[in-house]
């Protein structure tokens, strides 16, 4: 299953790339468009001014042509749509002859060469013209004149405008396709976690049935076992004897303890929830574990900033209980249990030095009837955790080095 899934993440991942350069290909071609359209409307204006000065039709034929016919020949001249105007000035910037009389560009510069100046609505082509000397003046310098092109960007800033909305639909279909491909990896995440707690859960039912047979076939010999050695440890008058029968019943007694760890596994637990004040419960643990803790020269610290949270009263005293007996079980003698409880995040950390290595995985450490120690039920940290998932509260294994256990106490902690 974790294999389909990564599968389908990447396929998932791989067809987002893809889109998105199909896109960046397609924006990329569009404005592309916009750049090419604009070279070509300057190609026009250089082409237009260049037919103009190089065929001296008009100055061949101006002195034959009245205001009307001027005015004609410009309008056949520059028939293209994006002329706006076209206006011929002497060299003092005085109007000779314009396309569209009155609308003349105001900023009239005397140019030496080639000027093009753009705004946002025209573009205006301003040179040099050197009229040709014909009859009279053949002996003379012809008079220096200068020409003004306008024209109209109007197309121009319409393909803008598209070009635009079209890269703005194409960049909010790319942040809606990532939104989905988002959403797709939470739901294919939230569907692998309830899955694993499905499988999970199949797994603890079995163990849990395991458990209670197991535990019920050990405990009826076992109880009719310890009568037997209590009703002979009350006859027996060796003293060696005695020592041995008593022995005998601790052995039986925690043969007990281990059936109902098992027991407790396999029950299915019903919560009764009410407002717990997670530091009284911790004190209330402590004291249940201190001749453990003392015959072992060892000491708990609690510290940090009590809150309270919603939970089965007896069963979260089990989990605390379950934990420390485990951290006294894995402290050398001497060592020191620290319980930190943090209000503002809403966890509890339990750390304790450890007397040997731990080179078990957090999956093997609370897997069931799995154990560092020769007597133990290998149920202790499986309990626990079962217990605090029921509440939707998480234990986590931070560190092995020292012991670090986090209990987290808000549900968005798992």
């Amino acid at each position: 299953m974790n294999a389909f899934s990564s599968r389908l993440k990447q396929l998932l991942l791989l067809a987002l790339v893809l889109n998105a350069l199909v896109l960046g290909l397609q924006v990329y071609a569009s404005l592309r468009t916009v750049s090419v359209s604009r070279d070509s409307l300057l190609e026009l204006g250089d082409t237009l001014l260049r037919s103009f000065s190089g065929g001296h039709r008009y100055f061949m034929r101006r002195m034959t042509f009245s205001a009307e016919d001027a005015e004609r020949y410009f309008k056949d001249f520059f028939q293209a749509t994006t002329v706006k105007n076209f206006v011929l000035y002497d060299g003092q910037g005085q109007v000779l002859q314009s396309l569209h009389p009155g609308e003349a560009p105001e900023d009239r510069p005397v140019v030496n060469s080639r000027t093009v100046r753009e705004t946002g609505d025209e573009v205006v082509f301003y040179e040099p013209y050197q009229a040709p000397r014909m009859g009279m003046m053949a002996g003379r310098s012809a008079p220096s004149m200068y020409m003004a092109l306008t024209l109209d960007k109007g197309a121009l800033n319409d393909l803008k405008r598209k070009t635009w909305l079209y890269v703005g639909i194409v960049l909010v279909v790319q942040a809606l396709l990532v939104l989905v491909y988002l959403h797709l990896l939470r739901f294919i995440r939230h569907h692998l976690q309830t899955q694993e707690k499905l499988d999970a859960a199949e797994r603890h039912a079995e163990l849990g049935r395991f458990s209670g047979v197991l535990a019920h076939e050990i405990k009826n010999p076992l109880s009719a076992l310890r009568g037997l050695l209590h009703f002979a440890l009350q006859k027996e008058q060796d003293d060696s004897l005695r020592e041995v029968q008593e022995k005998s019943l601790e052995e039986v007694d925690r043969l007990n303890r281990i059936a109902d760890d098992f027991l407790s596994y396999g029950k299915e637990t019903a919560l009764e929830r009410s407002e717990v004040d997670l530091l009284s419960l911790l004190q209330r643990a402590q004291s249940l574990v201190h001749y453990e803790l003392d015959s072992k020269g060892q000491q708990c610290a609690v510290s940090g900033e009590s809150f309270i949270v919603s939970a089965d009263r007896d069963k979260m005293l089990q989990v605390f209980v379950n934990l420390l007996l485990n951290a006294a079980q894995g402290t050398p003698d001497g060592g020191r249990i620290d319980l930190v409880l943090d209000a503002r995040r809403r966890r509890l950390v339990m750390s304790n030095p450890v007397a040997e290595p731990v080179t078990a995985t957090a999956e093997q450490l609370f897997a069931p009837f799995y154990s560092t120690r020769g007597r133990g039920s290998g149920l202790g940290l499986a309990i626990a955790r079962k217990i605090l998932e029921l509440h939707e509260f998480s234990l986590v294994l931070e560190a092995t080095s020292p012991f670090t256990l986090i209990l987290g106490f808000d549900h968005e902690s798992r």
